[in-house]
């Protein structure tokens, strides 16, 4: 693009790129000054997807506030992608502050201030911001807060489906154009699960701005967007001041009040919020400490946490008050107490309803198939019949993948994490099997063939698990060693049909065409033999 006119602007220098779009310098040749405009990736073709957002752009195009990054133009490409034309700001993003540990209470609040002040003027024009973060969160070199992507990031990746466009920024998943889109840690609960958002949504969202500014760290975290999607649907972070002992308490009422799970005990303003931060900064004055940025992850600090009981443990041992033995016994005794207790109170695994479990199986047959419609709607019936079957939500979630549905895929695997938030409560393979379908939904094939060949080594015999590690090497465009499996599927269970089916199909590709025969007319006749029309047509 660099060097090419768009309308009357001169593409000079490529400024950013991310999931939502690449964003240029540019000159705007007929007023003679510097413009930022943005060209959406993966723009859709559709003619009502662009209607929609020229629309909203020229919404956006009448907000006028200081603390808004003014949209000066939009229209369409000749080849009809649609692109914006904003105001140029210069200086650093509030991510850049935050990670070089650049902020004071003082400091946190007056940019929040700002950013609430930005949320307040567009919510009066009706406008949801729904992508409020650090990045798009600008301080200039004046000092001032400029809130950037205005009314853009509800039409980012919207498809023709009726759930919610928001819900493809959730899932950190590739897509067909190799993209990686998306984080969920300032997504309010309802983004998260696809509900319809409001204003009250943004405020969640600065509520999160905020504990990162004044904690060092996020208030959600996980290991994956799963874990923290959920963390995000279920989790209440500790208050501020626990990690912050200079925030006061009632800096924590604002936050932990901004991140109520339900909306309607949020703020239901901007300047309802706006407001309280007020009255909070006058009381804290000017502190100049800086808070350091704390990089560590949910499971750091909760090992930080064990650490730290650790060293109580120890300092109490070493008071003569009473004797090590005596501690020592008190100990065991609370420790084998507490272990009882767990045992006792924690619910067994969810045994599925019998008729749940017959969908399943079918369900998850016809995904080995191949036939992903029948498999999706076989499993549709097994919720139906149980909704609490998490085996059944997570193999429907791998049905959806394989339509290219990733937003319904999504739901389904925040409804495993949902139902199933510790999985060693479960079975040994019936655990491994979830890490396994939610890598391959994800496209972490490596891990799903990691996660296949342990259950594969506890329960050597079922045949199945070698097809579904076939599948995984394959997709993983490791056709020999999916071969191999799809093979030993058939070593295990001569009467397997699917496992010929699939190694039939590997050998078309590597054109040997008497193993694809042979193959195909094995995995035919068994279908025959047992009445199944669907796999004698594949």
């Amino acid at each position: 693009m660099i060097g090419q006119t768009v309308s009357h602007y001169r593409i000079l220098d490529e400024l950013g790129k991310g999931g939502m779009g690449v964003v240029y310098l540019a000159e705007d040749t007929h007023l003679g000054r510097r413009v930022a405009i943005k060209f959406l990736s993966d723009a859709s073709d559709n003619h009502h997807f662009r209607a929609r957002f020229l629309r909203e752009a020229r919404a956006v195009s009448m907000l006028s506030h200081p603390h808004i990054a003014l949209i000066y133009d939009y229209g369409e490409t000749e080849d009809k992608h649609p692109f914006i034309v904003m105001e140029l700001v210069g200086g650093h993003t509030l991510g850049d502050l935050l990670q070089e540990s650049g902020l004071t209470l003082a400091r946190s609040l007056e940019i929040i201030e700002q950013v609430a002040e930005a949320l307040s003027e567009a919510h009066a024009h009706g406008i949801v911001h729904r992508d409020i973060k650090p990045s798009n969160v600008l301080i200039n070199e004046r000092g001032q807060v400029k809130v950037l992507d205005f009314g853009l990031a509800k039409h980012v990746n919207e498809d023709q489906s009726q759930a919610d466009p928001d819900a493809n920024t959730l899932l950190s998943t590739r897509t067909h154009s190799d993209v990686v889109v998306g984080t969920p840690l300032y997504l309010s609960p309802e983004q998260a699960t696809s509900a319809p958002v409001d204003a009250r949504s943004d405020l969640f969202a600065l509520g999160a701005l905020l504990y990162e500014c004044i904690t060092g760290r996020p208030a959600f975290a996980g290991t994956n967007v799963i874990e923290i999607a959920a963390q995000v649907i279920h989790v209440t972070p500790l208050a501020p001041s626990r990690i912050n002992e200079r925030v006061p308490k009632g800096l924590d009422r604002i936050v932990m009040k901004a991140l109520a799970k339900k909306a309607e005990e949020r703020y239901q303003s901007a300047e309802e919020m706006l407001r309280d931060l007020h009255r909070v900064r006058q009381a804290i004055g000017n502190d100049a400490h800086r808070i350091k940025r704390l990089n560590g992850t949910a499971a750091s600090m909760t090992k930080t946490a064990q650490t730290s009981a650790l060293v109580a443990l120890s300092d109490t041992l070493r008071r003569p008050r009473l004797s090590i033995f005596t501690v020592l016994v008190g100990v065991l005794a609370a420790v084998l107490f507490g272990w009882v207790v767990l045992k006792l109170a924690r619910p067994g695994p969810h045994r599925p309803a019998e008729g749940a479990q017959r969908w399943y199986e079918t369900g998850t047959n016809a995904l080995r198939d191949g036939a992903y419609f029948q498999a999706s709607k076989a499993l549709e019936h097994a919720i139906a019949e149980d909704n609490n079957f998490p085996l059944a939500h997570a193999r429907l979630a791998e049905a959806w993948m394989e339509l290219d549905y990733a937003d319904r895929a999504k739901d389904e695997l925040l409804r495993v994490a949902t139902l199933v938030p510790d999985r060693s409560a479960l079975p040994k393979a019936d655990a491994l099997y979830l890490e396994a379908i939610h890598a391959a939904v994800s496209n972490d094939f490596a891990r799903a063939i990691a996660l296949y060949r342990e259950i594969a080594r506890l329960t050597p015999d079922q045949p199945q698990v070698y097809v579904d590690l076939g599948r995984a090497y394959e997709k993983n465009f490791e056709r020999p060693k999916a071969i191999e499996n799809y093979l030993e599927a058939t070593n295990r269970d001569p009467r397997y049909a699917t496992a010929y089916l699939r190694v039939g199909i590997l050998y078309v590709q590597q054109l040997d065409a008497a193993s694809a025969t042979a193959a195909f007319d094995k995995a035919a006749n068994l279908y025959q033999a047992l009445g199944n029309a669907e796999g004698q047509a594949e």
